[in-house]
């Protein structure tokens, strides 16, 4: 979000599990449950493979290169999450 805050790739990982969350045909426990323990499961993830603020995952480059490989990365993982069983 450009703001050096929380990485924008992180914030909209856990926004579309909760869209995809809400779209599935389950009783809103149910997927109140998913949502829940997918979106764990992507938060896990990301502090396991970079910092959550875009000023630590940047360092003082000039350049977006580590972010494109972040979003590429973030992006596999949720269509790993998120994917029809």
């Amino acid at each position: 979000m450009n703001n050096k805050d929380l990485c924008g790739f992180l914030t909209a990982g856990e926004m579309a599990i909760g869209i995809y969350s809400g779209d599935l045909k389950l009783e809103r426990k149910a997927a109140k449950e998913i949502c829940g323990r997918k979106a764990r499961e992507f938060w896990q993830w990301w502090i396991s493979v970079a910092p959550l603020h875009c000023a630590e995952i940047r360092e003082g480059r000039t350049d977006y290169k580590v972010c494109l490989r972040l979003g590429k990365l973030a992006a596999a993982k949720l269509e790993d999450l998120i994917k029809p069983a």
